[in-house]
């Protein structure tokens, strides 16, 4: 028997339950009394968005923003997420695209924090460095 488990974009009405659970999670983490909150059209914004990288992503995106935010809230300009318009070429684009565009831009905004970087993103620093010699990316 198979069971099928739909996706977050067939499931949009969990984003702001598992949105504010991972407010709370950070929160924790953090060990603040309390989570920050999210503006309105944030919350729009990831309701918005197709979540290709199902739950994770929207993990990931709220983490990202948790850091990168005010210490209160929040906005939708702290979500980085991708553009998702009829541009012509994103529809031709790799997993790899992706990949570089997300970790370029994280670094980015962590000012050239490899460490920073890595953190947000869940992954290691090694690999870090690894995917930066391999996209031949020295500073940002």
């Amino acid at each position: 028997m198979n069971l099928r488990l739909p996706s977050l974009r067939e499931r949009r009405s969990d984003v702001p339950l598992l949105t504010h659970y991972f407010l709370k999670k950070f929160a924790n983490r953090a060990a603040e009394e309390k989570p920050k909150q999210i503006t309105a059209d944030a919350m729009k914004q990831l309701l918005n968005y197709d979540w290709p990288g199902n739950i994770r992503e929207l993990e990931n995106t709220i983490e990202r923003a948790y850091v990168l935010s005010s210490p209160t809230t929040i906005r939708s300009e702290d979500l980085s997420l991708p553009s998702q318009g009829g541009d012509e070429d994103a529809k031709h684009r790799t997993l790899k695209d992706y990949e570089r565009e997300v970790v370029i831009r994280t670094l980015e905004e962590c000012g050239g924090n490899r460490t920073k970087t890595a953190e947000i993103l869940d992954v290691s620093i090694r690999w870090l460095h690894y995917k930066l010699n391999e996209w031949k990316v020295d500073t940002v």
